[in-house]
């Protein structure tokens, strides 16, 4: 099978589930989040931490459990779960004498980059949980044909050299169109109000693409796993999804019910 096959199946899957998620109700839905939370917390220490130190994953798992359902039953002990997990990662140098503190920091910058951010999908409705993905994969793929069509200017060359401004601004105009055609579906009216959201979140989803590269080429790596046939690993196909989600629960949630 070509990789291009593979790419295509697992794409069509994955967007199946995505679509499914929300419907089947928001148990299943922060329990299958929660579950692509702790699979990149392992990929992401997978690569940063050394053997020795790996065996902490499981706390952080533990760690992770537990602040997805103090969020999910008991939101107002939220500082406390994270202080919880700061303290124990923080203390581990002090207890083990081979674990560096750069590896304390490592635990707790991925807690922060996947856990942290990814939850921010559990708590939406259906609809704006489906727009997340929209703006994220939509202003993936934008960009790519944008960037392979027009790309004539490198966007950060020291990081992801294929990336151009062209793709970039071609992402943000795809993710405006289809979030444009998905409000028409739902018939909702397309203000500044919804506008001005999605760019930010595109803008922030495409960061969030080269934060993952810039992760991966300081290790040498190519991708974060293989989980995902043709696309990688949880880090490879959700980078975007990360930071698009906290930005569209913030933004939206000022004039819509998120």
């Amino acid at each position: 099978m070509s990789e291009f096959t593979k790419r295509l199946i697992t794409g069509i899957e994955l967007v199946i589930i995505i679509i499914l998620l929300p419907i089947f109700g928001q148990e299943i839905t922060v329990f299958a989040i929660l579950l692509l939370s702790i699979i990149g917390l392992h990929e992401f220490y997978n690569i940063f931490i050394e053997e020795e130190a790996k065996k902490y994953f499981f706390i952080a798992a533990f760690f992770t459990i537990a602040y997805f359902y103090t969020m999910r039953y008991f939101e107002n002990y939220q500082e406390l779960a994270i202080a919880f997990f700061i303290m124990t990662f923080l203390a581990i140098p002090i207890l083990k004498e081979n674990v560096r503190v750069k590896t304390s920091l490592i635990l707790i910058t991925g807690f922060f980059y996947i856990p942290f951010l990814l939850y921010n999908l559990a708590p939406m409705t259906k609809e704006f949980f489906w727009m997340v993905f929209i703006i994220a994969f939509g202003t993936d793929t934008f960009a790519f044909v944008g960037g392979n069509l027009f790309g004539k200017h490198k966007l950060s060359p020291h990081i992801s050299p294929k990336k151009t401004i062209e793709g970039f601004l071609t992402g943000i105009l795809g993710a405006l169109l289809l979030v444009y055609i998905y409000s028409y579906f739902l018939n909702k009216e397309v203000s500044l109000a919804m506008v001005i959201p999605v760019i930010i979140a595109s803008i922030f989803g495409q960061l969030g693409d080269l934060v993952a590269s810039k992760f991966k080429r300081s290790e040498n790596v190519k991708d974060f796993g293989k989980i995902f046939p043709g696309h990688g690993g949880v880090l490879d196909r959700f980078d975007s999804v990360l930071f698009v989600a906290p930005v569209v629960r913030l933004f939206f949630g000022f004039f819509f019910k998120v």
